[in-house]
């Protein structure tokens, strides 16, 4: 039971949890939009990837993830007895450490992947970084905290290709996609059989990744438009439908795009972070803290979603430490987990709205990816959708880079 100061601090504020349904309804109507090609916060764009047809065995596929901490390498083959990763190899993203061109991080994914290249058939490109899909390829974006200069309005797929060239290396069928399109492929490949899949990585941005018919996108014409499924990036992390609190209009009057990607900027993980900490401090402005307690979250100048996790699952922390008493860490948890609720309930709305979209039944498999799935989000999530799997795979984004991989050899 929240106690009614801190339900009246929430409500002044603005953020109490939003009913589902009317956020549903408004994420279902955007997706709709999307798909036939109107102007909407969703753009809904397919890819030339699927997730139907027969995989095939002891064909090994090189793959390479790339996300801000690490790009991995690895080969993967589908055999009789399972899937097998091995070759595997990281080393830290370039832009990470110190700034560093386009071609400095094309140059690191061709060297990690030379030796397996050389073994494989296919190769898959998990670019779990901000991107657009096209066809079987993938339009970098600018890295929000990585210094990679020159990446905007690079072709993942054809840099890393013609560097591999350079090195007279064979020319392999390539496929790029998004980690949560990656993460939808390595549900198909590890629960076969299911009606659905959706694909849902939760970082440093929301990705939703679906299957639709491609009879039922009407923007996709031309010969085989007609037959199959296509995957869909739904765009999710620009959806401007947020009601937005006190704490996200301080957050989003600073910010470059001022009244867009409303999603990401109040549920990505740094926002997270970022909203609990004005919300902390609306509340030290509205006399729920001690002195003493206030005075230290007055002092902070920034707030990890780590801190905020770490207090939510009672592992101490730094927040722990700031609220030392008791009654300053229920007010604080109650805060936290307000803005926390407030985020997977957007997100459950998102899948609920995706399964009504694709007319999902009762069989549907939610496969995650990103640093979401060993904070409270995810058992947040799991209570919000009960009926739905939620599975968590080991290599979600190296095992669907496969995937994508062995679909490009037909």
């Amino acid at each position: 039971m929240i106690p009614e100061p801190v339900l009246a601090s929430l409500r002044r504020h603005g953020l109490l949890s939003l009913p589902r349904a009317s956020s549903e309804a408004l994420l279902l109507s955007q997706m709709r939009i999307g798909l036939f090609g109107g102007a909407a916060d969703l753009p809904m764009t397919p890819t030339d990837l699927s997730h139907q047809g027969a995989l095939p065995s002891d064909v090994p596929a090189a793959v390479i993830c790339a996300d801000r901490d690490s790009v991995t390498v690895a080969l993967v083959t589908r055999t009789v007895n399972g899937v097998q990763v091995t070759e595997r190899e990281s080393f830290p993203t370039p832009g990470l450490e110190y700034p560093a061109p386009w071609e400095d991080f094309v140059y690191l994914a061709a060297e990690l992947a030379e030796p397996i290249v050389r073994q494989a058939a296919c190769l898959g490109f998990c670019y779990a970084l901000p991107g657009t899909p096209e066809g079987r390829d993938i339009i970098a974006g600018s890295p929000d905290d990585l210094r990679i200069d020159g990446a905007a309005g690079q072709k993942v797929c054809t840099a890393l290709t013609a560097e591999l060239a350079s090195r007279d290396l064979p020319l392999l069928p390539c496929a790029a996609l998004n980690d949560a399109a990656a993460a939808l492929l390595a549900g198909t490949l590890l629960h076969p059989g299911q009606d659905r899949y959706f694909g849902l990585a939760w970082d440093r941005d929301l990705r939703l990744c679906l299957a639709a018919p491609r009879v039922a996108i009407p923007k996709l014409t031309g010969p085989g438009s007609d037959r199959g499924f296509v995957l869909v990036d739904t765009g999710l992390g620009g959806f401007t439908g947020v009601p937005l609190s006190d704490a996200d209009l301080i957050l989003d009057r600073d910010a470059a795009d001022a009244g867009r990607n409303l999603l990401r900027k109040t549920a990505s993980l740094p926002a997270l972070g970022e909203v609990a900490r004005f919300i902390l401090l609306k509340g030290v402005e509205d006399g729920l803290f001690s002195f003493e307690c206030g005075r230290g979250l007055l002092a902070l100048t920034s707030l990890p979603f780590r801190a905020v996790d770490e207090l939510l699952q009672g592992q101490g922390g730094q927040l722990a430490a700031l609220c030392p008493v008791p009654e300053d860490r229920a007010v604080a948890e109650a805060l936290c987990r307000a803005v926390c609720d407030r985020a997977v309930e957007l997100t459950a709305a998102a899948l609920t709205a995706a399964g009504r979209l694709t007319g999902a039944k009762d069989s549907v498999c939610i496969t995650a990816a990103g640093g979401w799935t060993d904070t409270i989000l995810l058992p947040l999530l799991r209570d919000a959708l009960p009926e739905r799997t939620i599975d968590v795979p080991e290599d979600a984004a190296l095992l669907g880079a496969a995937v994508a991989a062995w679909y490009s050899l037909t």
